[in-house]
């Protein structure tokens, strides 16, 4: 028993469909892609490239920190994190006239480059006090003055030359500083 319609049996399939884009469109927008994937990841690696510097800073105060609070050195932390935001705006900034600020201007300066942190008078007194020979420095305050210097580091915004200029202004970085 045959039950096959014979009209079934002649179907005649269709060609296959061809499964490239041949329209240009897709070769532009897939072009387009591309350059946009590559224009991020250079953006990206030039950032982190950039960055370098910050990694370095954090790396080293870890160390010091590790090392002189084991030791109960409160003095040396404090000196090793000022010296590191001196040697990181002269790096940046490349005017070692930087580096004779001090006291409330210094930490003025900082503050100016990072505006989401602020020092206090406690972190002034706290760098003071790390000169005089019976320093009564204590854990804690300490512990914040380090976290705002990594936070700082972190966040801290490279000047233009124009805002930097402003700030020399401001801070008188070209005059000799010796309060």
């Amino acid at each position: 028993m045959n039950d096959t319609i014979p009209e079934l049996e002649q179907f005649i399939e269709p060609s296959p469909v061809q499964f490239s884009p041949n329209a240009p469109g897709w070769y532009v927008l897939g072009g387009i892609f591309l350059l946009i994937l590559l224009i991020i990841a250079f953006l990206i690696w030039n950032n982190y490239r950039k960055n370098r510097y910050r990694r370095i800073a954090l790396n080293w105060l870890e160390l010091e920190e590790e090392k002189f609070f084991n030791n109960k050195e409160y003095g040396r932390l404090v000196y090793a994190g000022g010296m590191i935001t001196k040697k990181i705006t002269i790096f940046l900034y490349g005017n070692n006239e930087i580096a004779s600020i001090r006291g409330s201007k210094w930490l003025a300066y900082l503050t100016k480059t990072c505006p989401s942190i602020s020092f206090s008078s406690t972190d002034e007194q706290l760098m003071s006090d790390i000169y005089e020979s019976n320093n009564n420095l204590k854990e804690q305050q300490v512990f914040e003055f380090i976290d705002k210097i990594k936070y700082w580091i972190k966040k801290h915004k490279k000047l233009t030359a124009k805002s930097f200029s402003i700030l020399n202004s401001q801070f008188s970085i070209n005059e000799r500083i010796i309060s």
